[in-house]
């Protein structure tokens, strides 16, 4: 009798906690959202007393397994092409998109390296040991801008043979944080509350398209998500959003 009643305790809980979490919104957002994200979810757990799941990657990535029918219920995308995308196959609420965050290119290095900050051109014009790493440009935006820049700029070419490139911005900021690659191209954002990083220039925001994050609440989404995808739009979240180096638009 003892041990049935064991069995069907445990039966219970294992029922209730299921559905509590199957009630937490789940989040697909681009990996260089990662460490402000997940501030996010202790934030709004705190605040709301509801939690919310969260898968990074990049933002090709994450599209193309929305696109197969994977259950996230918020998309946050680092490029407006990838959630156009999405729109264009009915897979977002009509009219539930806003660009919601913008951000700058850095080139960084580790925090021990010799490297010494200066101007940008004359740096990646050096010899310099090494690779260079930047994500690859057709999985993740910060390469595509990366490119952009380094093309606008005429050192792509010479470049292109030093190039190490990651899935996605958070690969390539491991990279340089171990020292694996020289320098890497990353978000000003990534530099924010990361002493493993260290700032050697800023790339010119005319020298590739603007940098926006669209946040946009996917078809079919729940109240739960839904009521997530309006707290991330709210003053809580602005402030931590900017905390963590991102730009409010």
């Amino acid at each position: 009798m003892r041990r049935g009643a064991c069995f069907l305790v445990l039966a219970l809980f294992l029922c209730f906690s299921t559905n509590l979490w199957a009630k937490e919104p789940l989040v697909y957002a681009a990996s260089s959202l990662g460490p402000v994200m997940e501030a996010m979810q202790q934030a709004y757990l705190k605040q709301e007393g509801q939690g919310f799941r969260l898968s990074l990657s990049s933002s090709a990535g994450l599209a193309r397994q929305i696109e197969q029918g994977a259950p996230a219920e918020i998309f946050f995308s680092a490029h407006p092409a990838w959630t156009q995308h999405l729109a264009s196959q009915g897979l977002i609420e009509r009219g539930e998109v806003i660009p919601l965050l913008a951000n700058r290119l850095v080139l960084v290095t580790q925090r021990d390296s010799p490297l010494q900050e200066g101007q940008l051109v004359a740096l990646l014009k050096k010899n310099f040991p090494g690779r260079l790493a930047i994500c690859d440009p057709d999985l993740a935006p910060c390469g595509d801008y990366a490119v952009q820049a380094l093309t606008k700029l005429g050192l792509w070419e010479n470049l292109r043979k030093k190039a190490a490139y990651g899935n996605n911005a958070r690969l390539v900021r491991a990279w340089v944080e171990r020292g694996e690659t020289s320098m890497g191209i990353l978000y000003a954002s990534d530099l924010v509350k990361n002493p493993n990083l260290r700032l050697l220039a800023y790339l010119n925001a005319d020298l590739h398209q603007p940098i926006r994050y669209p946040l946009a609440l996917l078809r079919g989404a729940s109240e739960e998500a839904r009521k997530l995808y309006h707290w991330l739009q709210g003053p809580e979240a602005a402030t931590l959003f900017q905390s963590y180096g991102f730009i409010l638009v």
